[in-house]
This record gives structure tokens, C-alpha cells and sequence, in this order.
């Protein structure tokens, strides 16, 4: 069974494949996922981040009934 190891490889490469190599000498299969967005990776990875876009939605956006649930929790916070 394989390590999956998922991290953003454009700010934190150098850490993630630090903790590869450690895994990987332990005799264990890693498989190291890039899930970073904000530039190209330090290290290499086995699978890379989409190139469909990933980033947050708006609050514009919110899941619906979100506002409704926040706002009640507010109110029975008070």
C-alpha cells in the first residue's frame, strides 16, 4: 500500500520531498500529489495540479443555505 503524499510543491517542495525520501527509505511506496497553484513546483511529483482552476470560490459563491446556517449559529451564540 502506498503514502500519499499531497502538498503544495511550488511554496513547500523541499519539504515535501524531504519527507519522501525518509518514506520512501523506510521501504514504503509514496506517491507525491502537488496541489499547490501559486507558481511551478520546487520538486517534481507523480501526479500535478489540475489545470482546471482551483481556487476558492467567492462569497458570492457560498453553498446554499450557508448564510442561514451561519446565521442562525450567530444567534444562538448570543
Amino acid at each position: 500500500m502506498a503514502v500519499l503524499l499531497l502538498g503544495t510543491l511550488d511554496t513547500k517542495g523541499t519539504e515535501y520531498a524531504y519527507v519522501r525520501d525518509l518514506v520512501a527509505a523506510a521501504g514504503q511506496e509514496v506517491v507525491l500529489l502537488d496541489a499547490g497553484v501559486m507558481g511551478a513546483p520546487a520538486r517534481s511529483a507523480d501526479v500535478t495540479a489540475p489545470s482546471a482552476d482551483v481556487t476558492a470560490p467567492s462569497a458570492d459563491a457560498a453553498a446554499p443555505g450557508a448564510d442561514a446556517a451561519g446565521s442562525a449559529a450567530r444567534r444562538s451564540a448570543a
